[in-house]
C-alpha cells in the first residue's frame, strides 16, 4: 500500500516541532509566520534562520511564485501545513510534494495589495488591502474545496480605509493609522489618528479611539508612527515609531488582550521594520536579519514588560447614522442615479416594446409566485428532514451522507448540491432553535483532512 508523502511529511514536521518546542500545546498556540522580499530570495545564503519551519527548499521555490514589485511574500506555518501569499495576488499556495502548490482556481489579482494574510477558526482569511485605484477594508474568506474566495458580510463597515499596520488577535482584529482613500469619489489619502477593531465573532466593526497618542502626521501626537509596516506577533503589534518633542527611537508596542500601547526605547537604529530582507515571527519573539547580515531575534514579551505604559485605546461603538451622514453625498449621489436610470429605462421599454414588455411582466409575476412557492415548500421539506435527524443525535455525518439524508444526492451539479445543503441546514437549524432551543446541525473540519467537513448532529441540551 502506498503512503501519501505529503502527510509521511506534515507527520514528521509535527514531531519535529512537538519535541523542540515544549510538547503540542505550545505548537498548537503559537503562531509562525515569515515575511520575505522575492527580490531577497535569491541571494539568501544562510537558511539556518527559518528553521525548523522553512526549508531552504521551501524559500528557494519562492522564485516560481508570481510577486509585485516592492511587495512581499507571507508564509504561514498552520495546523502542519505551510501557505504563501504573494501581495497583489489572490493566489493561495501550499508546500505540497517538495513544491508550492496553488489552490486557488481562478485568475484573478490587483484587490489585494497590503492586505492582512491570517488564519481564524481553521479557514484563511484576508483583511483590507488596496486594489482598482481604491482602499478597502472587506474580509475575504478562502474555500480550500472550491478553491475559491468569499466576501464576508461586516456591520459598519469603514468606507474605502485601509492600513498595512493590522494586528489578529483570537477573536479580533486591530487596525491602526489608516487611510482613506477612493479617487472615483475625490477622497485622496485622508489620514486618521486613530483605528478601528473588528470583532470576528458579532462580524462588527468598532472605533479605537488613541486619545492623540499616535499620528503618521509630524507634530499631531506623542508619537510620529513611520510610514510602512509593522510586525503582529502572538499577543502584541508593534509600530516603528518616535518620540514628537525629543525624537527618541522606539517601538509603540500595542498590548491585544488590554488594549494598552508601552513605549520601548530601541538601541538599534537600524529600521528592521521596512528595511530587513526577511522577517519572522514566532509566538512573541522577532527573527530578523540586520543589515550586517547579522540574524537579530527581539523577545516582544519581555520588552513589553520592560516598557513605559504611555496610554490605552478605548472601543467607541459606530452606529449607521453616522456612517450614512458621513458619506451621505456619494450615497445619495448613487442612489439617485440608479433611481432615474432604471425609471427611465423601464418608461422607455414599455412605449416602444408594450408586447414585449408585457411578456416580461408575466414572466416576473410568475417567477415571484414561484419564489413564494419554493419558499413554503424548503421550509416543509426542512420540518420532514429535522424529524428524521432526531433519530441520528449525536452521530458525525459526512457531507455524502448528509446529502443523502437531505435527499440531493442524485443532483448533478455540485454547486447546487452546495447552494441546497446549505439552506437546508439554514432552515433546519431555524426550526431547531424555535422549538427546542438548540442547534440541530453543527459544521466542523474534519481532523483526518482539513479540507472537508464533517456535520454533528447535536443532541438536545437535557436528553
Amino acid at each position: 500500500m502506498q503512503t501519501d508523502s505529503r502527510f509521511v511529511l506534515k507527520g514528521a514536521f509535527l514531531f519535529f516541532l512537538i519535541i523542540f518546542n515544549g510538547g503540542w500545546e505550545t505548537f498548537a498556540q503559537q503562531r509562525v509566520s515569515l515575511r520575505i522580499k522575492p527580490a531577497e530570495v535569491s541571494s539568501i545564503s544562510d537558511f539556518s534562520g527559518f528553521a525548523p519551519y522553512f526549508s531552504e527548499e521551501m524559500i528557494l521555490s519562492l522564485q516560481d511564485i508570481p510577486f509585485t514589485y516592492n511587495r512581499n511574500f507571507e508564509l504561514i506555518v498552520h495546523d502542519g501545513d505551510v501557505y504563501a501569499f504573494s501581495s497583489c495576488y489572490l493566489d493561495v499556495y501550499r508546500w505540497e510534494e517538495k513544491a508550492w502548490k496553488n489552490l486557488y482556481q481562478f485568475d484573478n489579482k490587483g484587490y489585494t495589495c497590503g492586505s492582512e494574510v491570517f488564519f481564524y477558526k481553521e479557514q484563511l482569511h484576508l483583511l483590507g488591502g488596496y486594489g482598482f485605484w481604491n482602499n478597502h477594508s472587506d474580509l475575504l474568506s478562502f474555500d480550500e474545496i472550491t478553491g475559491s474566495w468569499s466576501l464576508e458580510t461586516i456591520e459598519n463597515q469603514p468606507m474605502d480605509y485601509n492600513s498595512e499596520l493590522i494586528g489578529i488577535g483570537e477573536t479580533s482584529a486591530f487596525v491602526f493609522l489608516g487611510i482613506h482613500h477612493n479617487p472615483r469619489l475625490g477622497i485622496d489619502n485622508v489620514f486618521e489618528d486613530d483605528g478601528y477593531m473588528l470583532d470576528f465573532e458579532s462580524q462588527t466593526w468598532s472605533r479605537l479611539n488613541f486619545d492623540g497618542l499616535l499620528s503618521l502626521t509630524p507634530g499631531k501626537a506623542e508619537f510620529l508612527a513611520q510610514r510602512g509596516l509593522g510586525v503582529d506577533t502572538e499577543n502584541y503589534f508593534v509600530i516603528n515609531a518616535f518620540t514628537s518633542k525629543t525624537h527618541i527611537l522606539g517601538m509603540v508596542l500595542f498590548d491585544k488582550k488590554t488594549l494598552e500601547f508601552r513605549f520601548f526605547k530601541r538601541d538599534s537604529p537600524f529600521d528592521f521594520f521596512n528595511f530587513a530582507n526577511w522577517i519572522l515571527v514566532e509566538g512573541d519573539q522577532i527573527k530578523f536579519l540586520d543589515n550586517q547580515n547579522q540574524t537579530r531575534t527581539l523577545d516582544i514579551a519581555e520588552s513589553y514588560q520592560q516598557a513605559e505604559f504611555v496610554g490605552k485605546a478605548t472601543i467607541q461603538g459606530i452606529s449607521v447614522e453616522s456612517n450614512f451622514l458621513k458619506n451621505w453625498e456619494y450615497v445619495i449621489l448613487i442612489v439617485s442615479s440608479i433611481f432615474a436610470s432604471t425609471a427611465l429605462l423601464f418608461f422607455l421599454g414599455i412605449k416602444l416594446f408594450p408586447t414585449q414588455s408585457q411578456i416580461f411582466l408575466d414572466r416576473f409575476r410568475l417567477f415571484k409566485i414561484q419564489k413564494e412557492d419554493s419558499q413554503k415548500n424548503e421550509k416543509e421539506e426542512a420540518k420532514k428532514i429535522w424529524e428524521k435527524l432526531l433519530y441520528l443525535e449525536g452521530e458525525i455525518l459526512t457531507t455524502e451522507q448528509l446529502d443523502q439524508v437531505f435527499q440531493i444526492d442524485a443532483l448533478p451539479n455540485a454547486d447546487r448540491r452546495k447552494v441546497k445543503r446549505s439552506r437546508l441546514i439554514k432552515e433546519i437549524n431555524r426550526q431547531s432553535e424555535e422549538k427546542w432551543g438548540y442547534t440541530l446541525i453543527s459544521r466542523k473540519r474534519n481532523p483526518e483532512d482539513k479540507r472537508f467537513f464533517l456535520f454533528q448532529i447535536n443532541k438536545q441540551p437535557n436528553s
